[in-house]
C-alpha cells in the first residue's frame, strides 16, 4: 500500500590500459508515499562512485541522504533502543570491496557510518568465500552494528556471525548449511537440507532447522 517514484542517473566511461578498467558515477533517488494516510515517509538519494580493476577486484565509495519521516515508534535490535515518531534527516557514508571471484578464497567487506536518526551508527560486514573446486564451498559472514543515540543515553552494539556450507555428493545429491548466531537475542540458528533431484523439475528434501 506504498506509492513510490524512482530516479537514476549513471555516466560511466572504459579508460585505454589503465589499472583500473572501468569507472561509473551513479544517483539514484527515491520517494515513498503511503497511500492510505496520504503521507511521504521516506526519501533517499545515493551518490556512488563504482570502479572495476583489470585484475578483478571491484568497490564503491557512496555517500547517502535520507529523510525519514515515522508515524509511529520504530524498535531497533531486540527491543534494544526507539526512535519517537518525528521528521528524521540524516547522512551516511559507505564503502564497499569485493575481491576478484576467479581465486579459490574471495570475499567482499563494506564499513558504513554517518547519523542515524537523532544519533549515529557504525556497521562493518565482511564475507570471505572458499570455493574448492565445483564440488564443495564454504562461506563465512560476519556483522557488526554500533548504534549511539546519544541525546537519550541509549546505545548497543550487536553482532551477527554466520558459517554456509554447500557440498555437491553426486550429479542428483547435495547437502547444505546454514549455521548463524545472533548476539541481540543470544541464540544459534541452524538449517540444514539434503536434496535429491533426480530429473529436472523433481526435487525431494529433507530439512532440518
Amino acid at each position: 500500500n506504498y506509492q513510490m517514484v524512482r530516479g537514476k542517473a549513471r555516466y560511466g566511461w572504459l579508460p585505454e590500459g589503465k589499472f583500473l578498467r572501468y569507472h561509473k558515477i551513479e544517483m539514484i533517488s527515491n520517494g515513498l508515499w503511503n497511500s492510505a494516510t496520504g503521507k511521504h515517509e521516506t526519501t533517499n538519494t545515493n551518490l556512488s562512485w563504482n570502479f572495476e580493476a583489470t585484475e578483478g577486484f571491484m568497490g564503491t565509495a557512496m555517500v547517502t541522504r535520507a529523510t525519514e519521516n515515522l508515524p509511529d515508534t520504530l524498535k531497533l535490535g531486540n527491543d534494544q533502543a526507539y526512535i519517537p515518531p518525528g521528521k528524521y534527516p540524516f547522512t551516511f557514508f559507505t564503502l564497499q570491496y569485493f575481491t576478484a571471484y576467479s581465486h579459490a578464497l574471495s570475499g567482499n567487506i563494506t564499513a558504513e557510518a554517518g547519523s542515524f536518526y537523532d544519533g549515529w551508527k557504525l556497521s562493518l560486514a565482511a564475507a570471505p568465500t572458499l570455493n574448492l573446486g565445483s564440488d564443495f564451498s564454504l562461506d563465512l559472514t560476519y556483522n557488526l552494528n554500533y548504534l549511539n543515540l546519544s541525546g537519550r543515553s541509549l546505545k548497543f552494539t550487536n553482532h551477527i556471525i554466520g558459517l554456509k556450507g554447500l557440498m555437491t555428493l553426486t550429479t542428483e545429491t547435495s547437502l547444505s548449511a546454514f549455521i548463524q548466531y545472533n548476539t541481540a537475542v543470544d541464540k544459534v540458528y541452524t538449517n540444514i537440507r539434503f536434496r535429491y533431484n533426480p530429473s529436472e523439475g523433481n526435487d525431494f528434501w529433507l530439512v532440518y532447522d
